[in-house]
C-alpha cells in the first residue's frame, strides 16, 4: 500500500516537492493526498495543478487526513512547530534543510520525533540529482580513473535569496545549510 503523504508549504520549492511526489503517485509509489499553505493564491494553484485537497491551516490537515508522512517545505524559521505538530500526530516527517535555525529547536524536534516513534529526515536533495548520481556511479565503476583528490561546491544564483526567499531570507543563513 503506498505511503499517504502531504506537503506543508507550496511555494517555489514546495512546488518542486509536489512535482516529485506527484510523479511518485503516478507510478504507484506514494499517494499524494493534500497540501497546506497559508497564501490563498499559492494554495489554490497547488490544489488545481495537483488535484489534491488543500488546507489553509496545516494543523487542520494533520487532524483530518489519515497521513503516513508529511514533507515540510516552509521557511526555515517555521520548521520547528510544524515538525512538533506532525510528530504529535505520529506522522513521519521529511523536513527541508536546515532542520532548524537554532540548535535547541533542532534537538527538541529530534526528541519529539524519537518520543513519538516516527522518522524525521532532513532532505539533502542534491544527493539525488541525476548528475550527482551519475558522477558517483562513474567514480565507483572506475570510469574516471583513480581519483586522488576532489573538491565540490555549489553556488546558488542570486535569485534564490533575493527572489525565492525574499520575504524571509533575513531569518535564515547559508551557514545552516
Amino acid at each position: 500500500m503506498p505511503v499517504r503523504i502531504a506537503v506543508i508549504g507550496a511555494g517555489v520549492y514546495g512546488t518542486h516537492v509536489l512535482n516529485v511526489l506527484s510523479a511518485a503517485a503516478r507510478s504507484g509509489e506514494a499517494d499524494l493526498v493534500a497540501v497546506a499553505d497559508i497564501a490563498p493564491p499559492t494554495l489554490e494553484r497547488a490544489v488545481q495543478r495537483f488535484r489534491i485537497r488543500g488546507y489553509a491551516d496545516y494543523r487542520e490537515m494533520l487532524e483530518r487526513e489519515n497521513l503516513d508522512a508529511v514533507a515540510v517545505v516552509t521557511p526555515d524559521y517555521l520548521h520547528r512547530q510544524v515538525v512538533l505538530d506532525a510528530a504529535a500526530h505520529r506522522i513521519h516527517i521529511l523536513c527541508q534543510k536546515p532542520i532548524a535555525t537554532r540548535t535547541e529547536e533542532g534537538c527538541e524536534m529530534i526528541a519529539a520525533a524519537r518520543d513519538a516513534g516516527v522518522l524525521l529526515a532532513v532532505d539533502f536533495h542534491k544527493r539525488y540529482d541525476p548528475a550527482h548520481r551519475e558522477l558517483k556511479r562513474s567514480i565507483r565503476q572506475g570510469r574516471l580513473g583513480r581519483i586522488l583528490y576532489g573538491d565540490v561546491y555549489m553556488e546558488d544564483r542570486i535569485e534564490v535569496p533575493a527572489v525565492w526567499f525574499k520575504s524571509w531570507a533575513d531569518r535564515s543563513s547559508p551557514a545552516w545549510f
